[in-house]
């Protein structure tokens, strides 16, 4: 499914969260690994709450919540392409 990347870091934005980081390997099997590192920016906005968010943008199979360190989370998602 083309534009997932483009509408979770929409779903980024839309929450507040800056990216530092994001990191995407080679599609397999119409589906890429994507490493997103973020940093919140001390709104209403926790962990959980962002990785429900990506989990609520089409073609996004899965996304984890790896590290919570003060206002950075590190997310893996898993999008369709």
């Amino acid at each position: 499914m083309p534009g997932v990347l483009s509408s979770v870091l929409a779903c980024l934005h839309k929450c507040s969260a800056n990216v530092l980081t994001l990191n995407q390997s080679v599609p397999i099997d119409g589906a890429a690994a994507v490493t997103v590192t973020v940093k919140l920016s001390g709104g209403p906005m926790d962990g959980p709450s962002l990785r429900r968010a990506v989990l609520g943008v089409e073609g996004v199979v899965e996304a984890r919540l790896i590290s919570e360190v003060t206002s950075s989370v590190k997310n893996d998602l898993f999008c369709e392409e």
